[in-house]
């Protein structure tokens, strides 16, 4: 559109681009910029950009529900009479209707960018969005950026205290120094997770924190295949975990900084990291783990260059490379060097 500032609709595209690495990476930056487009606007001095829209449209006769006359927080959407979607906050659900004749009126660029503001308020709220292991939504809660969430198991200590961003990132508290497997096991748990558990020389399947044994117990597996609500701080919870045998972490959120908490792992025996968001800087972590013989990179973005350092994991049984940045020469070479492993590749 002709009458869309290009400083704007930048400001847009960035927003919205497809590649995640392209974003904003947080709600600061998107700020930043938005104050930018103002600045050039000529706006800088004058009223809120919020005002900027009422004073706008207040000769439109536009109306908000509950008669209000401008929107008091960014809780609502709905379409404006002048074409351009407006937010307002009223317990009806209709959406706010223009003065007759007014309809169709081109928004000017002081509206555009003003509206543009009050999105960004609406994007700077966290929604948290609670289901059940059906995936059916059973709450959903709007925080504002900086606010914690709590996890608890029932019955448990709680598993994790979460930092929720607007940018869709996670943090969460650092774990102490030496938890417990009872702590770490409830941690996996909270997160949608599962384990398997051993006690003297009997091992069960453990998907809730009521299958617990009261004793102790150690863990051999943990399975978070498909979890998204991993973060790389809160990971380090596993790093004292000295006989996990087994770690399945496909299609989950972890990336290269997970890895760090990895390498120790001295009894690991397969590591399972389909289609995560690893990468060859990730790679050397793994060159510790000596017991490992099954490691799964398909669908990652590992290279030839992080193929390199896995050349001293001389007791890999299978390395699996489908999917990866990983040539022919590439593997070829990684196969001369590690004769006794069976390379999946393409």
């Amino acid at each position: 559109r002709p009458d869309v500032p290009p400083e704007l609709e930048a400001v847009y595209s960035r927003m919205v681009a497809k590649n995640p690495d392209e974003r904003f990476q947080s709600m600061t930056d998107v700020i930043r910029a938005l104050e930018h487009v103002r600045s050039i606007e000529g706006a800088a001095g004058g009223p809120s950009l919020a005002a900027a829209v009422v004073a706008e449209d207040a000769s439109d006769d536009t109306s908000f529900p509950n008669g209000l006359t401008n929107p008091p927080s960014a809780q609502r959407l709905g379409r404006g009479g002048l074409g351009t979607t407006v937010l307002y906050d009223g317990s009806q659900s209709a959406a706010p209707e223009a003065a007759p004749g007014r309809r169709g009126r081109t928004p000017s660029r002081r509206t555009l960018i003003a509206m543009a503001s009050l999105v960004l308020a609406a994007v700077a709220a966290v929604i948290v969005i609670v289901r059940n292991r059906e995936g059916k939504e059973v709450a959903r809660l709007q925080l504002d950026e900086g606010a914690t969430i709590e996890v608890q198991s029932a019955g448990g200590p709680a598993a994790a205290s979460i930092a929720p961003s607007a940018n869709g990132r996670r943090d969460e508290d650092p774990p102490p120094d030496q938890p417990t497997p009872r702590e770490t096991a409830h941690w996996v748990l909270g997160r949608g997770g599962k384990l398997i558990v051993v006690v003297g020389d009997a091992s069960r399947e453990v998907t809730a924190a009521d299958q617990l044994p009261d004793g102790k117990f150690h863990i051999r597996r943990i399975d978070f295949r498909g979890v998204k609500m991993i973060s790389d701080n809160g990971f380090a919870r596993i790093a004292s975990l000295g006989e996990l045998e087994q770690l399945y972490l496909g299609e989950s959120s972890v990336s290269d900084k997970a890895l760090v908490h990895v390498r120790d792992l001295k009894a690991l025996k397969v590591l399972d990291l389909l289609k995560t968001r690893v990468t060859d800087d990730g790679m050397p972590h793994l060159t510790r783990l000596r017991n490992l013989s099954l490691l799964n990179l398909q669908g990652t973005r590992v290279t030839d260059a992080g193929v390199e350092p896995l050349k001293s994991l001389t007791g890999l049984g299978q390395l699996t490379l489908r999917e990866t940045r990983v040539t022919e020469a590439g593997k070829s070479d990684f196969e001369a060097a590690v004769p006794g492993c069976r390379v999946v590749w393409p």
